[in-house]
């Protein structure tokens, strides 16, 4: 069981993306803003991150890049279902940024499943 920290500003992808964790035996932790979410990371880190990255107050790019800062090994997964700029393009900037895996929103549980093994599993 891993603790899987989540942070999207759509409280419906929050919820989902929470119970398919559960389901899979996580510890999600779910915070009401990216600021908190840079909060629990520099206090107690989790398991692994996955965050959205169109967000209004602070986006999933520089949450990522202040987390890294914070926490150099976090494991992060970047999640977007796209915007003004082309999803896609979103997904390798995270990359580039330190996220070790992306998804293009929407997936499949199976897909989640196996981008979060893939992230939990040693280097």
């Amino acid at each position: 069981m891993a603790t899987i920290l989540v942070i999207d500003d759509d409280d419906a992808c929050r919820e989902t993306l929470a119970t398919m964790l559960e389901r899979e035996g996580h510890d999600p932790i779910i915070p009401d803003t990216p600021s908190e979410a840079l909060s629990i990371i520099a206090d107690d880190p989790p398991d692994l991150v996955i965050t959205d990255i169109l967000m209004p107050d602070l986006d999933g790019i520089e949450l990522i890049t202040q987390a890294k800062k914070r926490q150099p090994g976090l494991r992060c997964i970047a999640i977007s279902g796209g915007g003004r700029a082309p999803k896609e393009l979103l997904l390798r900037a995270a990359k580039q940024l330190g996220a070790i895996e992306s998804l293009q929103k929407p997936f499949e549980r199976a897909e989640l499943v196996k981008t979060i093994n893939r992230s939990l599993a040693p280097c």
